[in-house]
């Protein structure tokens, strides 16, 4: 190693104009290789969801009610459209509402949405729809089995239950699990779930349908959030190195 005129060796100069080895110049490489690791990205699937849901809701309103009832009992994820047209079903089923539409759109926007950006599009896609699939298999097959023990009437392959309500919980519990989410966030979310869980699981104790999805959509949110500390360990920007 060779030195300079000054007697500090070349390899250790600092740069000209001052900026040393945490100048300004070094602070703006590392924020620049943080935001290669975590690039910013918007969250495209809850607001094509959102504004879906939304698109929906107003056309529904324009209908007359006979007519929305024949467009919910088409979507409803029941026994006998399950039967009949289940992908249709399942799919048509999560941006059909059941009442309170706006409130619904709102709550699927900031709770889908944080979460998205939190865990990322693919996980966040993944847990909503796992919390979908999730709640109307187990709920419709306790449908299925207290049909065959006598527990229920033949008419319950054919009760409405349609509307986001499964994806919102799911995302909600899952921004409230999730250790990788700020705090704030995971307040804000875990009241609005706390506040909702009266209306959402009442009759749980007599395997309501609904009640029963909501359960088991809340679980799995919840559990695949959980999940999201190995997408951040994989993001975590190095660790400087050691100084000579």
């Amino acid at each position: 190693m060779t030195s300079s005129g000054d007697g500090l060796p070349e390899g250790r100069r600092p740069h000209e104009g001052g900026s040393g080895a945490g100048g300004p110049e070094d602070d703006g490489g590392r924020r620049r290789r943080i935001l290669r690791l975590r690039p910013f990205t918007w969250p495209w699937l809850s607001a094509c969801l959102t504004v879906t849901l939304a698109a929906v809701s107003l056309a529904m309103r324009l209908d007359t009610p006979a007519q929305r009832l024949s467009w919910r009992a088409w979507s409803s994820t029941n026994l006998a459209n399950l039967h009949d047209h289940p992908a249709a079903a399942l799919i048509a089923s999560a941006v059909v509402p059941d009442g309170d539409d706006m409130l619904w759109v709102c709550l699927l926007a900031l709770g889908l949405g944080i979460l998205e950006r939190t865990v990322g599009r693919w996980r966040a896609g993944l847990t909503v729809l796992l919390a979908h699939l999730g709640g109307t298999a187990v709920s419709e097959g306790v449908v299925a089995w207290r049909i065959h023990a006598g527990a229920l009437p033949t008419s319950s392959r054919h009760i409405i239950d349609t509307g986001p309500s499964y994806l919102v919980v799911a995302a909600l519990v899952g921004v409230t699990a999730c250790s990788a989410a700020r705090r704030s966030f995971r307040v804000i979310c875990g009241l609005i779930a706390l506040a909702l869980a009266p209306s959402l699981l009442a009759g749980l104790t007599s395997l309501d349908v609904a009640a029963v999805g909501h359960l088991c959509a809340a679980g799995t949110g919840a559990v695949l959030s959980r999940t999201s500390r190995v997408r951040n360990s994989r993001h975590k920007p190095p660790s400087p190195a050691p100084a000579p």
